[in-house]
């Protein structure tokens, strides 16, 4: 299994190519991790370098989300009732409480599932932004798989490159407050995009 580093390295690596191969070769060497500047004492920070390392803060996120769905998975492989928070788990808690599997059968119909979906004010983006992420991140995951042929690795990089080139030109926060059309955009990424994987 990789390791954390070499995911996130990979990804800046990647970032750094992308805004080379688009003009923007001074922006990538000041990429934190892997660009030029090793120390940021008395550079003049722009509103581009705050989305700079907004983006590298977004990719290390990313990396911890691979590396908790790799720990999850090795979780699950051997039984899904040791990964918490799943219905075999409280299942096996509830027989193991003295419940019968029919009054588990039995209560099963009447349970009522809500989910809630909440954001803080600062947490919000906007769904197209968060497509963007998703885009990167299904990339970024497609690298990893090991029976990729040369000409199919090239071409994931590729649009790996060019999703983390549309995240760098894409305005990351609402500059007004959203209207109800966008939070229900927003709400839908996720019941549409998220949830079912």
């Amino acid at each position: 299994m990789m390791s954390r580093d070499k995911y996130f390295k990979d990804l800046l690596l990647a970032f750094k190519q992308s805004l080379e191969e688009n003009g923007e070769g001074d922006t990538a060497a000041q990429i934190p991790f892997v660009g030029e500047i090793e120390e940021y004492r008395g550079v003049t920070f722009e509103k581009k370098h705050i989305q700079l390392f907004s983006i590298v803060a977004h990719l290390l996120n990313m990396v911890e989300v691979k590396a908790a769905v790799d720990e999850r998975r090795t979780k699950e492989k051997p039984d899904m009732r040791s990964v918490e928070g799943l219905f075999a788990g409280n299942i096996k808690r509830l027989l193991e409480q003295g419940f019968s599997e029919n009054e588990i059968l039995k209560a099963l119909p009447s349970l009522r599932i809500e989910p809630v979906l909440t954001a803080h004010p600062t947490e919000a983006k906007r769904a197209t932004v968060l497509e963007h992420h998703r885009d990167v991140f299904l990339e970024f995951k497609t690298l990893l798989e090991s029976s990729l042929s040369m000409a199919e690795k090239k071409s994931t990089e590729s649009r790996l490159r060019r999703g983390l080139y549309k995240l760098w030109h894409t305005g990351e926060i609402f500059i007004e407050k959203p209207d109800v059309a966008s939070e229900r955009r927003n709400v839908l990424h996720y019941f549409s995009d998220v949830f079912p994987l």
